[in-house]
């Protein structure tokens, strides 16, 4: 009997190890509140649309508003191999692919700002001019590109 009644515990402690509990609120990834009132642009009087590359850092990158949407123009290889956290993949290619402007603009926010980044700024740049003067985008002038050189690893991405 005294094997039995300790075999039956040993079987419910080693059960109660396998039970899946449902995440707690404190350990879901908390949304931020932290808004900003408006995009730095880049002191870079050639680089148009091009956002302050210390601003993206301390105030993008770090404090992560709610109301900036980071756009990555990149390939599926590039964008797999390591990304901005949040980053949406939106290839600058799509711009150019039949009814890419409508597809692209859909997944667009309706509100907020838009920054696009790349490994160089050259794709950002042109999903900036792309988004600005071919798409026509009603709100080009929240929209801004990362004009600088970004090393991406899997754990996110190093502005240069």
């Amino acid at each position: 009997m005294k094997k039995t009644l300790l075999s039956i515990a040993t079987l419910a402690l080693l059960l109660s190890g396998c039970v899946q509990t449902q995440p707690t609120a404190s350990s879901k990834v908390a949304t931020s509140s932290y808004t900003i009132d408006k995009i730095k642009p880049s002191a870079d009087e050639d680089a148009e649309g091009a956002i302050d590359k210390d601003f993206f850092v301390k105030e993008i990158l770090t404090k992560k508003p709610s109301n900036v949407t980071i756009i990555d123009v990149r390939t599926d290889f590039e964008y797999n191999a390591g990304h901005f956290e949040g980053a949406k993949r939106i290839p600058v290619a799509d711009i150019y692919a039949k009814g890419g402007c409508e597809k692209v603009i859909a997944q667009l926010p309706k509100e907020g700002y838009v920054v696009a980044v790349c490994a160089t700024g050259a794709r950002a740049g042109e999903m900036w001019a792309g988004l600005k003067d071919t798409c026509k985008y009603p709100v080009a002038n929240k929209v801004y590109y990362l004009d600088n050189n970004v090393m991406y690893n899997p754990k996110g991405g190093t502005v240069k």
